[in-house]
């Protein structure tokens, strides 16, 4: 691949190369909903704290926060998937000649 300053690989690369490591990326993705559960957690909570938690507002609250969790989630979740399909296809994510 593309040696970066001092003859080391880059930091894309090492990237690159764990997240296309089936181990290495199941755990990625486990950590990754495990910090989802935390996230949604801690933003209703959040709002809790500013006194928003009452009948209207709190299942509103919740849902936003379970969404928001999900999306940073999948988010996160999307570059392990991307690197390893790249991978099972040969395809080379860190030097595209366009």
């Amino acid at each position: 691949g593309t040696v970066g300053v001092e003859g080391h690989e880059t930091v894309a690369e090492e990237v690159a190369e764990a997240m296309a490591n089936p181990m290495y990326a199941a755990l990625y993705l486990i950590s990754i909903i495990i910090l989802a559960f935390h996230i949604s957690h801690g933003f209703a909570s959040a709002w809790q704290s500013l006194g928003l938690n009452n009948k209207k507002y709190t299942p509103v609250l919740k849902m936003a926060s379970m969404g928001f969790a999900a999306l940073m989630g999948i988010g996160f979740a999307s570059f392990p998937i991307l690197f390893y399909v790249a991978k099972m296809m040969g395809a080379d994510l860190l030097n595209w000649n366009m």
